[in-house]
């Protein structure tokens, strides 16, 4: 919480509750800051996973390291000479179930508010506390 002066110029009317007597005067502001976190726990999980599936060959265009050709690779709508490599096919799946577990805290957003709840139950943005008035006090109450 964070307390902090606020100076006003009030009117010789003193319709401004930062006033007495129509006198520039102080008053006392709230700024609260809030975090707000959350904190996620489980029994047990599943993770949607890249998985390895097989191996299979594929022609591709143009000769190999040595200089080889072994195959026709489509290319458009012809096929040139190429060569014959291995790659690797995965697929995506739901992983086994793993244990429960717990996350750490997380901010999730963060608020900064000014609402100060009087005795009267209204919002205020300041204490309901008398006035300080800036110069030497040349009324009487």
């Amino acid at each position: 919480m964070e307390l902090s002066a606020y100076a006003s110029m009030s009117s010789y009317h003193a319709g401004n509750p930062a006033s007495y007597r129509g006198e520039p005067a102080y008053r006392m502001e709230i700024t609260s800051h809030h975090q707000v976190q959350a904190l996620a726990s489980w029994d047990n999980y599943r993770v949607w996973e890249r998985q390895f599936s097989h191996n299979k060959t594929v022609c591709r265009p143009g000769p190999d390291n040595a200089g080889n050709f072994d195959c026709q690779a489509p290319v458009g709508n012809w096929y040139q000479p190429g060569h014959s490599v291995t790659v690797p096919v995965y697929v995506y799946a739901w992983s086994v179930w793993k244990g429960s577990g717990s996350g750490d805290w997380v901010s999730v957003m963060d608020i900064n508010t000014s609402a100060v709840l009087w005795p009267d139950g209204t919002l205020h943005d300041h204490f309901p506390i008398l006035v300080y008035q800036s110069q030497p006090i040349l009324q009487e109450p």
